[in-house]
Parts: structure tokens; C-alpha cells; sequence
């Protein structure tokens, strides 16, 4: 099973064998014996130490995620980090929204295309995909014309 290719909370599911909602001791070692590794109890004992924030006994989903977080695991996809790297690129720039836009719209028609985007981005040294571009204006064009307008 390949860990990056499925999401956190159906990783999750995967091995909340007992559908509670919540980790057990025994269902992190089976977890990890699915994975390929080799834990000894002790090694189980330390690392379900290290999720169970509350010391309940049990690892909820918030408990995982927390810690995940708390220990640098990005839970973005590759679309949201596009879009959270276009947001700190603007924010480094000391750029306000208008001004960040403004600069995208390279035509002066209050509006960004996707080939707009996808210029403005990789000059900013953003590796963008065709995805994240997509992504961005499922959010953002309101009309359906495939143009993002600045309002």
C-alpha cells in the first residue's frame, strides 16, 4: 500500500479495523505490520504514546491529524499547496489582493486567464499543473467563462 497515494482519513479508516472511530494499540500494530514494518510492542507502545494526546487508551482521527500537524506532515493536496504557495508568494510581495491581480492580468482586462495563471505562477517559481490551474478557477471563476474576474 502506498501511504501518499491515499488520503489521511481513509488511511485512517483503513485501520480502524473496529469502525469506532478511534486507534487502539492493537490496531496501530496491525497497521504497521500492513505497512511492511517491523514494530516490537515496545516500538507500538512509544509511537501510540506519541498520537494519544488525552493518554485515553485511543487515538481519535482529531488526535492523528493534530499531531500529524504538529510534527510538519502537509495534509494539503498538490492543488491546495498551489494555491497556498501563489497566497505566500502574494503576502512576501507585500501585495494586496488588487495589486497581486492587477499583476497577473497582464492585458488589462480585469480578468486572468488560465494562461495568465499559469505565466504569472511560474515566474513566481511555482510549479503549477494543469490540475492546480483547473483547481483554482473551479473555485474562483463564478460565471463558468474560464476567466477569473477581479470584483
Amino acid at each position: 500500500m502506498k501511504v501518499n497515494s491515499v488520503s489521511l482519513i481513509n488511511f485512517f479508516k483503513k485501520f480502524d479495523t473496529s469502525g469506532d472511530g478511534l486507534l487502539n494499540r492493537d490496531e496501530m500494530a496491525s497497521a504497521f505490520s500492513a505497512l511492511g514494518f517491523k514494530a516490537t510492542p515496545e516500538d507500538v507502545s512509544t509511537i501510540f504514546s506519541f498520537f494519544d494526546l488525552d493518554g485515553s487508551g485511543n487515538i481519535s482521527y482529531k488526535e492523528f491529524l493534530k499531531k500529524l500537524r504538529r510534527s510538519g506532515v502537509t495534509m494539503r493536496s498538490k492543488e491546495e499547496q498551489g494555491i497556498y504557495k501563489l497566497y505566500k508568494a502574494i503576502v512576501d510581495a507585500n501585495f494586496t489582493l488588487r495589486k497581486a491581480f492587477d499583476a497577473i492580468d497582464k492585458d488589462g482586462s480585469n480578468t486572468v486567464s488560465k494562461g495568465e495563471m499559469e505565466s504569472a505562477m511560474l515566474k513566481m517559481g511555482i510549479a503549477i499543473t494543469a490540475d492546480t490551474v483547473d483547481f483554482i478557477f473551479r473555485m474562483a471563476d463564478n460565471d463558468m467563462d474560464d476567466k477569473i474576474t477581479y470584483s
